[in-house]
């Protein structure tokens, strides 16, 4: 009973939010429309103005088209497997009898289409006002198109069979997780229930919580890549603060540790900060080893540039890379295999733990320095989480840091009854709840 309530709850907080979204969206979109700018829909398109629909049709042909997999259903044919996370249409063809398509929109082409008149339209309802092109050679009085996508169980079930690598392992799960069984369905609520029925039949969705009712577009984090408009439309863009130490220092950032703890709080303050230290550290020639942790990072990344440049001058190079990084499994072991083909040491994690520490030691000389951060060492992200990062000298923490370093590079890793001592920094699952019931009380 409690964890169905719990679950209740979580549903119910999700649906407020989406709720919340919804008001959002439809507020700016109507402001959009006070700035004489409007997302216009096919319904909306005047075939009478031979230049815009010229415009449609060339752009379809030239861009969409050729990536437009149509895939009728039924016929005897199985069932297509659907691809996690991404959209579909659900097509009807009303004649004499009903025929069901399906209809992916291609991931990979810009979602919203900047029309001659200064509108914008998506690319959803470009495919809608051309699928009498993709299905010419059928005869119906109408047809009718409908959104969905399913989520897949994203649970990777890891194996102890040790007969081959963890690298490999995962990427054998990993493509096991593309045929994972749906987890629920999110539809056009429009769509008509007979529709509905063949798709839950199909994809075997047979809990009421596993089918949830959306509005006529998915996957709105698409608006990430709303085009640009006039600037008069944007935010102003806001600077970084000015962090009073490092930002007008040119001394090398561990020279300035040497002297005092240094916090940076990113966005407000600039990550580059971080990378900084990890170039300078990769180019010093006093600098004999650095280790980091990396969980997520940028898909470019300055920080994995930073460590490579650091094994190509000669530095020892440890780095502890989370394979399990949720839905970032497949980026990350790419990492992985470049570091190693560079002669870095690099350790996946601590199997079955998760490694979610964000660290960074480096030895230089005599002397041990260390980033400790509350986020990723990422530098997209670092421009809209909110994290902090402390760069330290102080031996009591450096030498803590250096012991988990050296339990995530143990291969043969001690039973948690060995683990570690710890007394300034709160290490999980080394009796951390204890430490903060403790604070606590």
């Amino acid at each position: 009973p409690l964890l169905e309530i719990l679950v209740e709850e979580i549903g119910n907080k999700s649906r407020g939010l989406d709720d919340r979204f919804r008001k959002a969206y439809s507020n700016i979109i109507k402001a959009l429309e006070r700035k004489g700018v409007r997302i216009v829909s096919e319904k909306e398109i005047d075939t009478k103005k031979r230049a815009l629909a010229e415009f449609l049709d060339n752009y379809f042909h030239e861009n969409v088209f050729p990536s437009l997999v149509p895939i009728i259903l039924g016929q005897g044919q199985p069932f297509p497997q659907l691809t996690d996370g991404q959209i579909y249409f659900g097509i009807a063809m009303y004649g004499k009898a009903v025929l069901y398509s399906l209809l992916q929109i291609p991931p990979k082409l810009p979602r919203f289409i900047n029309l001659p008149n200064g509108n914008i339209m998506y690319l959803d309802d470009l495919i809608r006002y051309s699928l009498d092109k993709v299905f010419n050679i059928f005869e119906y009085e109408r047809i009718e198109a409908y959104e969905m996508k399913i989520s897949r169980d994203a649970q990777l079930d890891i194996d102890n069979d040790f007969s081959e690598s963890y690298i490999k392992k995962m990427e054998r799960v990993l493509n096991q997780r593309k045929g994972g069984r749906p987890t629920r369905l999110v539809y056009d609520e429009a769509m008509p229930p007979e529709m509905l029925v063949m798709f839950c039949r199909e994809l075997q969705i047979t809990a009421d919580d596993m089918l949830i009712p959306g509005g006529r577009y998915h996957n709105m984090k698409d608006l990430m890549q709303f085009p640009k408009l006039s600037p008069d439309l944007h935010y102003k863009k806001q600077s970084a603060a000015k962090h009073r130490v490092l930002d007008d220092s040119t001394t090398p950032i561990m020279e300035v540790i040497e002297n005092q703890d240094l916090l940076v709080t990113y966005p407000y303050q600039s990550f580059d900060h971080i990378i900084r230290l990890l170039r300078e550290a990769a180019i010093d020639p006093f600098v004999d080893e650095i280790k980091i942790t990396l969980y997520r990072t940028a898909k470019t990344s300055q920080v994995v540039n930073a460590i490579l440049n650091a094994a190509r001058n000669g530095k020892k190079i440890f780095v502890s890379i989370e394979l399990q990084a949720r839905f970032d499994e497949k980026h990350n072991i790419a990492i992985a295999k470049k570091l190693a083909t560079e002669g870095v040491r690099v350790s996946y994690g601590a199997p079955p733990m998760k490694v979610h520490s964000k660290l960074i030691l480096i030895r230089r000389r005599h002397q041990t320095f260390a980033c400790l951060s509350t986020g990723n060492f990422n530098e997209d992200t670092g421009r809209l989480y909110v994290d902090s990062a402390m760069l330290t000298h102080d031996s009591r923490i450096t030498t803590e840091v250096a012991r988990v370093f050296d339990y995530l590079e143990d291969e043969k890793r001690p039973a948690l009854s060995q683990r570690p001592a710890f007394r300034h920094l709160i290490v999980s699952p080394f009796r951390s709840r204890k430490r903060f019931l403790d604070l606590i009380a």
